[in-house]
């Protein structure tokens, strides 16, 4: 029988076959196994879109509508969980470009942008790289160029400084659809893909705890397990999915949760042994796997398994240097003196004479 340690390390620390998620020594996942200091993702720069805006400015309205970013524009400010961030940047996988959560894998895709913001994704992607003269295509389309730009980004406290009040632009149309670029602009870096850096906890609020979020995503269960029972649906944990997911993955983020989510699945492996529908499936070594991991989890594979010895045979009789006691204390009187043996006598009852007639008893 394998250690404890070895057992949880093949099942929790990583996936048991490395062929897919093969960047797991590297990941980010080995390092809170490991309980290293937690890294942060913080936000560099994330200040609402409106700041100095008390509302969305009539005048561009349609120019909004038009290039469907109104639904966002009514999003105003979105507060950033780092925590949260960070949590699933830790269940990313870059292997496969998944989330690779306790329940199976999931992602997001281009209709969850098109449904929660609005924003249409159809129509040819824009890929590989695109050269030309970035100031002189600022000057273009926003009506001004950057004192310095670095490469094709520009920054969101320039177009706050030269875009933070319609009025100014109200001019002529041109200037008007000038001032709408910057808007959306402020509105892709300030809302939809803000900066992020790693660094320490020190602006983390309450709120944002990492290891409370991290705990709560580890403690996430398979809704149709509690519902329907097992071999229901695709998440089942017998399912043919979940035995390979778990297999080629990393379900777990920390040892603790991984233990309390070990001991869901023996007891959802067991409820399914003595199923009708799995009751003739398993054999005595299937049992014994389960009672492995069960002992692992609890320590205590080193007693329960050890080896049965006899006890000692019990001596007959002590002699009296065995113990302590001196010779004229009254406690160590007869010990190992010898006994008389007293065997038992027979008694026999005397016969009694005939009584005569007339006679009387002695």
């Amino acid at each position: 029988m394998q250690s404890s340690s070895s057992l949880l390390d093949n099942i929790l620390s990583g996936p048991i076959e490395g062929d897919v998620l093969w960047m797991q020594p590297e990941h980010v996942s080995e390092h809170v196994w490991n309980k290293e200091e937690d890294r942060k993702l913080l936000v560099r720069r994330a200040v609402p879109t409106h700041k100095g805006i008390r509302e969305i400015p009539q005048a561009i309205v349609p120019y909004l509508h038009q290039s469907s970013f109104y639904g966002v524009a009514r999003m105003q400010y979105v507060e950033v969980n780092a925590s949260l961030i960070s949590a699933l940047v830790e269940r990313w996988r870059p292997e496969t470009h998944t989330f690779h959560m306790p329940f199976g894998e999931c992602t997001i895709t281009l209709q969850d942008v098109a449904v929660q913001l609005g924003l249409p994704v159809d129509g040819e992607p824009v890929i590989g790289p695109t050269k030309c003269d970035w100031g002189l295509l600022c000057e273009e389309l926003l009506g001004v160029r950057p004192a310095s730009l670095s490469g094709s980004t520009v920054k969101l406290s320039w177009l706050a400084e030269n875009f933070g009040d319609v009025a100014h632009h109200m001019d002529s149309i041109e200037k008007l659809q000038c001032y709408a670029r910057a808007y959306i602009l402020r509105l892709i870096g300030g809302v939809l893909f803000v900066d992020k850096w790693i660094g320490s906890n020190n602006f983390l609020t309450v709120r944002d705890d990492l290891p409370s979020i991290r705990l709560k995503i580890d403690k996430m269960k398979r809704d149709s397990v509690e519902d329907t029972g097992q071999q229901v649906g695709l998440l089942g944990n017998n399912s043919e999915y979940m035995r390979w997911f778990k297999r080629k993955s990393k379900i777990y983020l920390t040892l603790s949760w991984a233990k309390v989510g070990l001991l869901g699945d023996i007891g959802e492996n067991l409820w399914y042994m003595s199923s009708e529908e799995g009751q003739n499936t398993w054999t005595r070594t299937d049992l014994r796997k389960e009672a492995e991991k069960i002992l692992a989890i609890a320590e205590e594979e080193d007693r329960v398994c050890e080896s049965a010895t006899s006890a000692p045979a019990s001596a007959p009789q002590f002699e009296v240097g065995a113990f302590d006691i001196p010779s004229h204390r009254s406690e160590g009187h007869g010990l190992g003196r010898r006994r008389r043996t007293i065997d038992p006598e027979t008694y026999v009852i005397p016969p009694i004479s005939e009584l005569q007639p007339g006679s009387t008893l002695p």
